[in-house]
């Protein structure tokens, strides 16, 4: 049995559950001044970076920034939509902070350290987003990575080190705007 009606029930209830919760909607903050913060795991935050460190034009002009605090964990992606109908995939990159980092190479492994992503951005509403994240836009009040969870698990650091760290699926909220 596929895990896609699993997901798409939690996704589902998530939404349900937070559309209840909500009094307002968080003032608009664009991208690169969004920060967030995992529901129910604070120690699991998120940033989109502003860089030009690639032409725009191949990776858009964000990276997105997910920090394990309790464990100085960095894991670092690109968005892309490919070819899809608003499908937004997040490219796994090497921090691009270290010397000599190199862009990933979006058609091969190089560069790619862990399992790429999906990427759902949600508007205080519930409505998804279909454009890739971009600097100057309105961040959404929301965002979910499904399978950010699993990636973290199995992720080289933990696996070496047997130190693993579990984290349930949950919705990125926006936290503050900078």
């Amino acid at each position: 049995m596929s895990g896609k009606p699993i997901l798409w029930a939690t996704v589902a209830l998530v939404a349900v559950t937070f559309s209840a919760s909500a009094d307002t909607s968080p003032p608009a903050c664009p991208y690169e001044r969004a920060h967030y913060v995992l529901q129910g795991n604070p120690d699991v935050v998120a940033s989109f970076v502003k860089h030009g460190k690639v032409a725009q034009t191949i990776l858009g002009d964000l990276f997105l920034h997910v920090t394990v605090k309790s464990r100085h964990w960095d894991f670092w992606y690109f968005p892309d939509t490919g070819a899809g109908y608003s499908t937004i995939s997040l490219i796994s990159m090497e921090d691009p902070n270290q010397p000599g980092w190199q862009a990933p190479d979006p058609d091969s492994r190089r560069g790619r350290p862990y399992s790429d992503e999906t990427y759902y951005g949600l508007n205080a509403d519930l409505t998804f987003l279909s454009d890739s994240p971009e600097s100057g836009v309105n961040a959404p009040a929301l965002f979910l990575i499904p399978e950010l969870g699993q990636a973290i698990w199995y992720d080289s650091r933990t696996m070496a080190s047997g130190d693993r760290y579990a984290m349930a699926r949950a919705f990125f909220r926006l936290d503050h705007c900078e």
